[in-house]
């Protein structure tokens, strides 16, 4: 796409774009695990293994080993990989806000603390994923929000900066760093107030 407007709009991605939940990741390992779901969700929900892996420190494979020593986990990085990674379900109203904001030339880029195996399963399943005009992963980067050396490596791939950026994101303290930067943006919780807060932006 030729990107012909000044302003462009950054959307994280859980819990924005798509609901997720980890407790179901917990369940379908536990399928084939010698821990319970509740000691696998303990090993995996914003753990220091989770954060470790998604600021691309670990590999997927030894991620997938990590998880299986912690936990007895028995079956094959594949069939792993779906266990992890089928925990997700379309945002319908904000996806389509998002396609809107493309519709209008407005660029529009994803910016997430996520991990290879989730971007990968997303990009196979979610047709929407695709239509995003820029990236930006924490895994790919070393770093994860709010670190404020990761909003530069937006600002860098946008070629905008400061007032000319939105930022939606569902934690307040990645939101705030934005705003440190000069950003606007939005704690997304409805989509009632976010879809309005962006247009009022685009149009002042």
């Amino acid at each position: 796409m030729t990107e012909t407007h000044s302003k462009a709009v950054v959307f994280d991605l859980g819990k924005v774009l798509l609901h997720f939940d980890f407790g179901i990741a917990a369940k379908n390992l536990a399928r084939h695990a010698d821990a319970t779901a509740e000691e696998i969700l303990a090993q995996i929900n914003q753990t220091p293994h989770l954060h470790a892996y998604e600021r691309g420190e670990v590999s997927s494979e030894a991620f997938y080993r990590n998880i299986g020593t912690l936990c007895g986990y028995q079956e094959s990085f594949e069939v792993f990989r779906n266990d992890f990674a089928d925990i997700f379900e379309e945002w319908d109203v904000m996806v389509e806000f998002m396609r809107s904001l493309k519709s209008e030339q407005v660029p529009v880029m994803v910016f997430s603390n996520t991990n290879e195996i989730a971007v990968s399963f997303i990009r196979e399943t979610f047709p929407f994923f695709s239509e995003f005009d820029h990236h930006c992963y924490s895994y790919e980067h070393g770093m994860m929000k709010p670190t404020s050396a990761l909003y530069e490596k937006v600002e860098h791939i946008l070629g905008r900066q400061g007032r000319d950026l939105f930022f939606i994101d569902d934690k307040a303290e990645n939101v705030e760093a934005a705003i440190e930067r000069g950003w606007s943006g939005q704690i997304h919780v409805r989509p009632e107030e976010t879809i309005p807060a962006v247009k009022q932006w685009l149009n002042s």
